[in-house]
Protein backbone atom coordinates (compact mmCIF):
# COMPACT_ATOMS: atom_id res chain seq x y z
CA UNK A 1 0.00 0.00 0.00
CA UNK A 2 2.30 2.72 -1.52
CA UNK A 3 1.13 6.48 -0.14
CA UNK A 4 2.07 8.94 -2.82
CA UNK A 5 2.10 12.66 -1.60
CA UNK A 6 2.49 15.13 -4.28
CA UNK A 7 1.10 18.73 -6.24
CA UNK A 8 -1.97 17.60 -8.35
CA UNK A 9 -0.92 17.96 -11.70
CA UNK A 10 -4.11 16.36 -13.79
CA UNK A 11 -7.40 17.61 -14.27
CA UNK A 12 -8.42 13.80 -12.95
CA UNK A 13 -6.03 14.99 -9.94
CA UNK A 14 -7.49 18.45 -9.43
CA UNK A 15 -11.20 17.19 -9.38
CA UNK A 16 -10.81 14.12 -7.38
CA UNK A 17 -9.06 16.99 -4.91
CA UNK A 18 -12.26 19.21 -4.91
CA UNK A 19 -14.75 15.95 -4.70
CA UNK A 20 -12.94 14.86 -1.70
CA UNK A 21 -12.87 18.22 0.08
CA UNK A 22 -16.68 18.47 -1.28
CA UNK A 23 -17.96 15.11 0.31
CA UNK A 24 -16.39 15.76 3.79
CA UNK A 25 -17.32 19.20 4.33
CA UNK A 26 -21.00 19.42 2.53
CA UNK A 27 -22.10 15.90 2.45
CA UNK A 28 -20.17 14.03 5.52
CA UNK A 29 -20.22 16.83 8.13
CA UNK A 30 -22.52 18.98 6.87
CA UNK A 31 -20.75 22.38 7.64
CA UNK A 32 -21.81 24.61 4.54
CA UNK A 33 -24.31 23.22 2.07
CA UNK A 34 -23.30 23.03 -1.40
CA UNK A 35 -24.15 26.25 -2.74
CA UNK A 36 -21.95 27.91 0.09
CA UNK A 37 -19.03 25.39 -0.69
CA UNK A 38 -18.77 26.57 -4.40
CA UNK A 39 -19.68 30.61 -3.24
CA UNK A 40 -16.75 30.23 -1.08
CA UNK A 41 -14.25 27.81 -3.28
CA UNK A 42 -14.65 29.24 -6.58
CA UNK A 43 -13.25 32.34 -6.51
CA UNK A 44 -9.99 30.66 -5.69
CA UNK A 45 -9.49 28.07 -8.32
CA UNK A 46 -7.53 30.01 -10.71
CA UNK A 47 -5.20 31.12 -8.33
CA UNK A 48 -4.68 28.01 -5.81
CA UNK A 49 -2.86 24.59 -5.74
CA UNK A 50 -4.33 21.52 -4.54
CA UNK A 51 -1.83 18.68 -3.29
CA UNK A 52 -3.24 15.52 -2.90
CA UNK A 53 -2.42 12.00 -1.08
CA UNK A 54 -3.25 9.09 -3.06
CA UNK A 55 -2.61 5.36 -2.11
CA UNK A 56 -4.03 2.09 -4.79
CA UNK A 57 -4.58 5.11 -6.81
CA UNK A 58 -6.99 7.22 -5.20
CA UNK A 59 -6.91 10.67 -3.97
CA UNK A 60 -7.66 9.74 -0.09
CA UNK A 61 -6.26 13.53 1.19
CA UNK A 62 -6.03 16.73 0.21
CA UNK A 63 -5.02 20.05 1.19
CA UNK A 64 -4.93 23.60 -0.96
CA UNK A 65 -2.85 26.66 -1.05
CA UNK A 66 -4.63 29.56 -2.17
CA UNK A 67 -2.85 33.01 -3.14
CA UNK A 68 -4.70 36.67 -2.95
CA UNK A 69 -4.26 37.26 -6.91
CA UNK A 70 -7.73 36.12 -7.58
CA UNK A 71 -9.63 38.24 -5.23
CA UNK A 72 -6.97 40.40 -3.88
CA UNK A 73 -7.78 38.74 -0.33
CA UNK A 74 -6.95 35.62 1.48
CA UNK A 75 -10.28 33.38 1.74
CA UNK A 76 -9.98 33.45 5.01
CA UNK A 77 -10.04 37.39 5.34
CA UNK A 78 -14.06 37.26 4.25
CA UNK A 79 -14.68 35.98 8.05
CA UNK A 80 -11.19 37.43 9.89
CA UNK A 81 -9.42 40.74 9.63
CA UNK A 82 -5.17 40.31 8.91
CA UNK A 83 -2.99 42.09 10.88
CA UNK A 84 -1.33 45.07 9.20
CA UNK A 85 1.95 43.51 8.80
CA UNK A 86 0.18 40.35 6.79
CA UNK A 87 -1.85 42.84 4.67
CA UNK A 88 1.29 44.59 3.55
CA UNK A 89 2.72 41.51 2.42
CA UNK A 90 0.48 39.23 1.17
CA UNK A 91 2.19 38.06 -2.11
CA UNK A 92 4.66 36.75 0.39
CA UNK A 93 1.29 34.61 2.21
CA UNK A 94 -0.27 31.35 1.35
CA UNK A 95 -3.53 30.45 3.07
CA UNK A 96 -3.76 26.50 3.63
CA UNK A 97 -7.32 25.95 3.17
CA UNK A 98 -9.78 22.89 2.53
CA UNK A 99 -7.72 19.92 4.27
CA UNK A 100 -9.58 16.84 3.65
CA UNK A 101 -9.04 13.07 4.62
CA UNK A 102 -11.38 10.47 3.36
CA UNK A 103 -13.68 9.20 6.08
CA UNK A 104 -12.24 5.56 5.92
CA UNK A 105 -8.70 6.48 6.41
CA UNK A 106 -9.30 9.37 9.09
CA UNK A 107 -8.18 8.21 13.14
CA UNK A 108 -5.86 5.39 11.51
CA UNK A 109 -2.57 5.99 11.49
CA UNK A 110 -2.13 6.33 8.14
CA UNK A 111 -4.06 9.66 8.24
CA UNK A 112 -1.05 11.09 10.36
CA UNK A 113 1.32 10.48 7.48
CA UNK A 114 -0.79 11.85 5.44
CA UNK A 115 -1.17 15.04 7.33
CA UNK A 116 2.13 15.58 7.76
CA UNK A 117 3.17 14.61 4.57
CA UNK A 118 0.65 16.76 2.82
CA UNK A 119 1.93 19.62 5.05
CA UNK A 120 5.82 19.17 4.50
CA UNK A 121 5.11 18.96 0.86
CA UNK A 122 3.15 22.81 1.27
CA UNK A 123 5.80 24.10 3.25
CA UNK A 124 8.58 22.96 1.10
CA UNK A 125 6.76 24.53 -2.04
CA UNK A 126 6.14 27.88 -0.31
CA UNK A 127 9.20 27.48 0.74
CA UNK A 128 10.70 27.01 -2.48
CA UNK A 129 8.72 29.59 -3.92
CA UNK A 130 9.60 32.16 -1.50
CA UNK A 131 6.89 32.51 0.04
CA UNK A 132 7.38 33.79 3.83
CA UNK A 133 4.05 33.27 5.50
CA UNK A 134 1.64 30.23 5.63
CA UNK A 135 -1.91 31.00 6.98
CA UNK A 136 -4.69 29.36 8.05
CA UNK A 137 -7.87 28.72 9.97
CA UNK A 138 -7.94 25.85 12.11
CA UNK A 139 -9.88 23.42 14.03
CA UNK A 140 -8.92 23.40 17.46
CA UNK A 141 -8.49 19.77 17.75
CA UNK A 142 -5.58 20.49 14.72
CA UNK A 143 -4.32 23.62 16.03
CA UNK A 144 -3.41 21.65 19.37
CA UNK A 145 -1.50 18.74 17.99
CA UNK A 146 0.80 20.96 15.28
CA UNK A 147 1.55 22.93 18.34
CA UNK A 148 1.62 20.60 20.75
CA UNK A 149 2.70 17.57 18.89
CA UNK A 150 4.86 18.81 16.52
CA UNK A 151 6.26 22.25 18.14
CA UNK A 152 5.12 24.26 15.43
CA UNK A 153 5.49 28.23 16.05
CA UNK A 154 2.04 29.57 15.24
CA UNK A 155 1.22 33.18 15.69
CA UNK A 156 -2.62 33.80 16.38
CA UNK A 157 -3.65 36.65 14.70
CA UNK A 158 -7.29 36.99 15.12
CA UNK A 159 -10.14 35.91 17.09
CA UNK A 160 -12.26 32.59 16.26
CA UNK A 161 -15.41 32.89 14.72
CA UNK A 162 -18.60 30.26 15.26
CA UNK A 163 -20.21 30.90 12.12
CA UNK A 164 -17.74 30.17 9.57
CA UNK A 165 -18.59 26.93 8.53
CA UNK A 166 -20.64 26.56 11.75
CA UNK A 167 -17.52 25.48 13.38
CA UNK A 168 -15.28 27.86 15.78
CA UNK A 169 -11.57 28.29 13.75
CA UNK A 170 -8.77 29.64 15.00
CA UNK A 171 -7.00 31.96 12.51
CA UNK A 172 -3.25 31.63 12.45
CA UNK A 173 -0.14 31.93 11.03
CA UNK A 174 3.34 30.17 10.69
CA UNK A 175 6.48 32.29 9.56
CA UNK A 176 8.57 29.95 6.87
CA UNK A 177 12.03 29.28 8.85
CA UNK A 178 13.28 25.82 9.41
CA UNK A 179 13.58 26.92 12.88
CA UNK A 180 9.33 26.95 13.47
CA UNK A 181 8.62 24.00 11.84
CA UNK A 182 9.60 20.09 12.52
CA UNK A 183 7.90 17.37 10.98
CA UNK A 184 8.49 14.57 13.96
CA UNK A 185 6.02 14.09 16.15
CA UNK A 186 6.84 14.20 19.94
CA UNK A 187 5.62 11.48 22.05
Amino acid sequence: MALIIKRAETREEIEAAQRLAQEVYVEELNFVDMNDFKRATEPYEDCSLSFVAIMNGKVVGTMKLVSHYGTGKLPMEEAFELPDFLTHQRERALEVSRAAIRKDIRGDKISHAILLGMLKAIYIYAKENHFVYLAACMYPQIFKTLAEKLNWNFQWIGAGNADLFKQFLIPVILEIRDENVNFEIKK
